[in-house]
């Protein structure tokens, strides 16, 4: 019954899709069919993924990993050892993932465990995407058998899709037209099934089951088809909710666009476009708020029923009502399988050993409790307390800080329990009992379109980018028109016995200047090379076809910008005036241009950091210029360089230019001649050498793209290196955190801190209290109208919002993804600067002053913004030395850094260097380092956007007990998106948001959420909440089911709260009784029946 609602609701949603495109009468009758269509996709039969794999990988300790002159060195070094591109080189390696199990068809699984736990890595493994050599850390051996047939990890490639943790989309395009590219790269197949089995249906009289549409309704989707052959992608766009931003920029970290929760949603569509075998996520709803993720995942239970695929997805903290949407449960912990089975099975298996689910606790949660000590303290009951000999908690609890492995029941007796499990349900692997396998090697890339299908579609896409970096080609067309400028005023060619050199001279600037006007291809290519390799790795298209339409485009523009440079230079420098021999300049000018840009590319994309790249091309610049044969004369060149100047385009460039003008016939008739003075140099005089050079740059230029096209399907970017702690204090600190993590569930306030309060009063400037009246925000959009012309409209954002956050609280700041959240922080900041921003910003009652408010708040991003290089109190440092008042000393400075380092407790890690997300901190002490950052400027506002997204359970309890400490003297606002019960009621009040920036419920949470259970309890025919269910994402849910599925559509909740407001400001306080029977008499003024 609930998978058929599940059905059912996502029916409606495509029903609503073809209500665009055909007669409303027909919508329903065309979805069944196409419905029917997409069940004859895969074959009905079952299938499984079985595995039996094992993942080591190379380690370092945590001090190697602090840069040093010496460490440097080393590193340089170690570069010339032949061991380590043979494949001898030894290493200390330790086993990280050891896994055993089966995916089967039709079952959506859910991978659970903690940060580190291995999730990713099984994924990536199995789909894969784990390159296992000896320039990469992980190596990979085991067995992936696929319906029956044995394959290689990489032979996986083909079957499987993988959707990483990071959302990366090209910014240029919109959600409409990302979509349309991966229907043109991935989607081929489907479309051409469909319109197949359209046709048999037509032509052969195919029997329908009855009760299927008639043919009249095949016939119709068939001319849908081919009318739109993306219909596949905007289908799958509007099962994920995100059919309204059609037209909407995807935008990125710099450019406006969509919401992060929307960008999440993308992603999720460029993996179910190509509908494949397998499915595969990680961390799919990160950033997503819960309403959004029930959604999401509602969507891949149908798509994996309707289709009958395999889909295992990981998260992070699912609530559980989407816990409850799966079928299968996976959860591991220090890279070890300790359950994969039914979802029903999971909580039953962890009793047996003596543990207890407490109320009020989801199973994401109970899960990770079982990962530590501590946590296992939490949920065992009396008879295993009794069992293990533990009589005096408090004493085990003490003994348990000092020891990480005083577990009450240790994971390995979890494992050989799961053996039994497994036994038990004949669920394990026989490999010697399934039949014969080949083992299948990888063999390549398997594309769903041509080669030149590929070309066109990313030409397709080449051109839409360009349309919308206008601005950046104007400044490009500014550059050459300067630079030529310059050129042709700053020398004056003259046929003259000394002229030579000024030629030579021009020629060797001229050839400099490209160089310099091709450098930005490597940041274009750095920054496009994230997006590159993740639809390489999908099978969007093959290398050279890339190359190819970067290539394309970049030839037509460069002739442009020849043009231009030749133009100015030629006649302004005074060159030998004649048709030939201009164009004979602007043909090497073009080439030259050609070349470079080639050459910039193929370092690009060759190697995998921007600082060498960048190293390597000012390197080459300056060997060019060395040995293009003015410098130094190509006879007096040493030999064992004289290859740089054979191979490098600078020194044919300048030769060309030269021998063009000195062998023009104004030279000669002077006394040296050109050609005379060209031999000065050690230069050719014979024309023919000009078309030499041209084919020479012609033809290095595809070479580049050629070894580019070859080899950068090795060069993917290498996985981290895991990095072991094995020091006390670390694990000390360890459980620590664990400790904290479970205190912080109670509802009564936090005492657990190592800050006194003179510590907490230290970084605050003052109390203030922050009132918003009536703050509205909009900006204009353009849209086309019916009859096909744009049309600016106004897109409200913000809709006259308002809320207060008094000193010594946190106010949650929640609402489902693109309510306007960011947004809502960002007008109260005073961060926008495109739009109209309206309404009343005070500061303990009076109007905010903007010159003195940058120094009353501070700012806590969503993404961590951090110095890799730095270590953690470096950076915190550096941001104290910019923010503080220079006069107040460096012993000031330095225990405001000391007091922020402990309030967010990296006092023990301060010296350990940042670093990247794969080999640096992790994510919680990212994020707590990020806090800190702002922390040394000693706000009184403290706002924060999404701490805890992409965080583990206990990773986002660290986090939020940093903020509780926090609120003890500040003002502090907190976006956040599915928070735990204990997190959610962590809080003391709640903004809550809906779609275009709408206020729902402004008020206090209450102890136990009594206040905003209440408050949404009492809308009319609202069910009351189950025990256990979480109050935070009940409030959100009951919202976007009272507003689509009761479709209501005249009333909101906003209605209603503001005409509570006339009740008083402790209208929250009445009875829930008193409190019905107002929003009933608010709802029925409007003349709203409930049905």
């Amino acid at each position: 019954m609930e998978q058929a609602t599940h059905v059912d609701a996502l029916n409606t949603i495509l029903e609503g899709h073809l209500r665009n495109v055909v007669a409303q009468e027909e919508a329903g009758d065309m979805f069944k069919a196409l419905n029917i269509l997409l069940t004859r996709y895969w074959s009905a039969d079952d299938y499984s993924v079985e595995y039996d794999i094992k993942v080591t990988s190379k380690v370092l300790q945590a001090e190697d990993v602090t840069p040093s002159v010496w460490k440097s060195t080393l590193d340089v070094l170690r570069l010339l050892d032949p061991s380590r591109y043979l494949g001898r080189q030894s290493q200390k390696t330790q086993s990280i993932l050891e896994a055993q199990g089966v995916l089967k068809s039709g079952r959506l699984t859910l991978i659970l465990g903690s940060t580190g736990s291995g999730r990713s890595l099984l994924l990536r493994a199995l789909s894969g995407r784990l390159k296992s050599s000896s320039q990469h850390a992980y190596h990979v051996d085991g067995d992936v058998i696929f319906d029956g047939e044995k394959k290689h990890f990489q032979a996986c490639v083909n079957d499987f899709t993988w959707i990483r943790q990071n959302d990366v989309h090209e910014p240029f395009l919109t959600v409409g037209e990302t979509s349309e590219f991966a229907c043109m790269c991935l989607a081929r197949d489907i479309i051409e099934f469909l319109q197949r089995e359209v046709r048999c249906i037509i032509e052969q009289g195919v029997c329908i089951e009855d009760g299927g549409p008639p043919t009249e309704v095949f016939e119709n989707l068939e001319k849908l088809l081919l009318r739109d052959e993306y219909i596949w992608g905007h289908f799958v766009l509007n099962v994920l909710g995100l059919g309204d931003s059609m037209d909407t920029l995807v935008g990125g970290n710099m450019i406006r666009g969509i919401s992060g929760g929307q960008r999440r949603r993308l992603s999720v569509m460029e993996g179910l476009v190509p509908l494949r075998k397998v499915i595969m996520m990680d961390d799919v709803n990160i950033g997503l708020d819960s309403t959004t993720t029930y959604d999401v995942t509602r969507a891949l239970k149908f798509v994996c029923k309707m289709v009958h695929t395999v889909i295992a997805v990981s998260m992070l903290q699912p609530q559980a009502e989407v816990f409850d949407l799966f079928d299968d449960v996976i959860f591991m912990e220090s890279g070890q399988v300790l359950f994969h089975g039914p979802k029903d099975d999971l909580i039953p298996f962890f009793e047996s050993f003596g543990f207890l689910k407490r109320p009020g606790v989801d199973p994401a949660t109970f899960l990770s409790d079982l990962c530590n000590p501590v946590g296992q303290m939490y949920s065992a009951t009396t008879e295993l307390l009794k069992r293990q000999g533990i009589s005096d908690v408090d004493a085990f609890l003490e003994e348990s800080k000092s020891s990480c492995n005083n577990f009450l029941v240790h994971p390995s007796e979890i494992k050989e329990g799961f053996e039994e499990y497994k036994a038990r349900k004949s669920c394990h692997i026989e490999k010697n009992e399934r039949g014969v396998h080949t083992d299948q090697q990888f063999t390549g890339f398997l594309y769903t379109i041509g080669a030149f299908n590929q070309c066109v579609a990313l030409l397709w896409r080449q051109w839409k980018i360009e349309l919308r970096q206008r601005a950046s080609l104007v400044i490009r067309l500014i550059q050459i028109i300067m630079l030529g400028v310059i050129y042709g005023t700053l020398f004056s060619v003259n046929p003259s016995a000394d002229g030579g050199r000024s030629v030579i001279s021009l020629a060797t600037t001229s050839t400099l200047g490209l160089f310099f006007l091709s450098m930005p291809q490597i940041s274009m290519v750095m920054h496009g090379k994230p997006l590159f390799f993740k639809q390489l790795l999908a099978g969007y298209f093959c290398p050279w076809t890339y190359c190819v339409s970067s290539f394309a485009p970049q030839i037509c523009m460069q002739a442009i910008e020849s043009v231009i440079f030749s133009l100015l230079v030629y006649f302004m420098a005074g060159y030998y005036v004649s048709v030939g021999y201009f164009f004979t300049y602007l043909v090497c000018i073009w080439s030259t241009l050609v070349c470079v840009s080639s050459l910039f590319r193929m370092l690009a994309l060759l190697t995998r950091s921007m600082i060498l790249c960048n190293g390597l091309a000012s390197l080459m610049s300056l060997l060019g210029i060395i040995t293009s044969g003015f410098v130094i004369p190509k006879d007096s060149i040493p030999g064992y360089i004289i290859w740089i100047y054979w191979i490098l385009p600078v020194s044919w460039n300048v030769r060309c230019l030269s021998i063009n003008e000195m062998t023009s016939p104004g030279w000669n008739q002077i006394v040296p001649s050109g050609q005379d003075q060209l031999g000065e140099f050690d230069m050719y005089s014979d024309r023919k050498w000009i078309w030499i050079g041209v084919g020479y740059l012609w033809g290095s230029a595809i070479i580049y793209n050629l070894i580019s096209s070859v080899l950068v399907r090795y060069r993917y970017p290498l996985a981290g290196v895991p990095i072991i702690d094995d020091d006390d204090d670390a694990k000390e600190e360890k459980m620590e955190m664990n400790e904290v993590t479970l205190l912080g569930r109670n509802p009564s306030p936090l005492s657990i801190t190592k800050c006194s309060g003179s510590q907490m009063k230290s970084f605050c400037n003052g109390k203030v209290s922050l009132f918003c009246k009536n703050i509205s925000y909009s900006v204009p959009r353009v849209m086309r109208n019916s009859h096909g012309q744009k049309a600016e409209e106004e897109l409200k954002l913000l809709n006259d919002i308002s809320f207060y956050a008094l000193p010594g609280t946190s106010t949650a700041l929640m609402g489902g993804s693109g309510a306007g959240k960011t947004t809502l922080m960002d007008a109260v900041l005073g961060r926008k600067t495109q739009g109209v921003l309206k309404g009343e910003r005070l500061i303990n009652g009076k109007p905010l002053d903007e010159s003195t408010w940058p120094s009353l708040h501070g700012y806590v991003e969503q993404y961590d913004l951090l110095d890799p290089f730095l270590t953690v109190k470096e950076a915190v440092a550096f941001s104290a030395s910019l923010r503080l008042d220079p006069t107040s000393g460096k012993n000031v400075q330095a225990d405001i850094v000391k007091n922020s380092l402990d309030i967010v407790d990296l006092f023990e890690i301060q010296d350990r260097v940042i670093g990247d997300p794969l080999n640096g901190l992790s994510l919680e002490q990212r994020k707590r380092t990020s806090i800190a950052l702002e922390l040394v400027a000693q706000p009184s506002v403290i706002f924060m956007d999404e701490p805890t997204s992409g965080l583990s359970a206990s990773g986002a309890h660290i986090v939020v007990q940093t903020i509780k400490k926090l609120s003890r003297e500040a003002t502090v606002v907190v976006t956040i998106h599915q928070p735990s019960i204990s997190i959610f009621e962590s809080f003391d009040q709640l903004l809550l948001l809906h779609k275009g920036g709408v206020v729902d419920y402004f008020g206090p949470i209450g102890i136990s959420s009594k206040h905003v259970l209440d408050y949404f309890g009492s809308f009319p025919d609202v069910r009351p909440i189950k025990d256990g269910y979480n109050p935070a994402s009940w409030c959100v849910l009951i919202y976007h089911a009272l507003c689509t599925v009761l479709l209501i559509t005249y009333i909101t909740f906003t209605g209603c709260w503001r005409s509570l407001v006339l009740l008083g400001p402790l209208c929250l306080d009445l009875a829930p009784s008193t409190l019905q029977k107002s929003i009933r008499r608010v709802v029925y003024s409007e003349k709203i029946v409930l049905s």
